[in-house]
């Protein structure tokens, strides 16, 4: 009897693997978060990458009001082409000429 005892004893006292149990539960939590902060960031970033296309589109628009809605979407698209970014946004461009200055606006759908 005395045999076991000193057994679960020594058992109890053990500490060996404990920091392994530990970074494999932690570990998982850890890694998710750091890939959310990245999933998160590259999505702020590519919607910032997208309004900025469309505010280069709309400045190009407010020097020649003669543009379509094709061309300002190939604009757009030339824009996100040269600095490398795949984004794929739907531009929407209207004039609004009821009033003594017209009023256009420029809609970008991101899909």
């Amino acid at each position: 009897m005395k045999r076991f005892g000193f057994v679960k004893r020594k058992l109890q006292r053990s500490e060996d693997g404990v920091t392994a149990i530990e970074f494999a539960m932690l570990a998982p939590v850890f890694l998710a978060l750091v890939f959310g902060v990245l999933q998160v960031s590259i999505a702020f970033h590519k919607g910032n990458t997208a309004q900025w296309a469309v505010k280069k589109a709309a400045r190009a628009v407010l020097l020649n009001d003669d543009l379509n809605e094709a061309q300002i979407q190939e604009l757009v698209d030339l824009q996100l082409k040269s600095i490398g970014e795949p984004i794929d946004l739907d531009i929407h461009y209207n004039v609004d000429r009821s009033g003594s200055v017209p009023i256009g606006r420029i809609t970008a759908v991101y899909t």
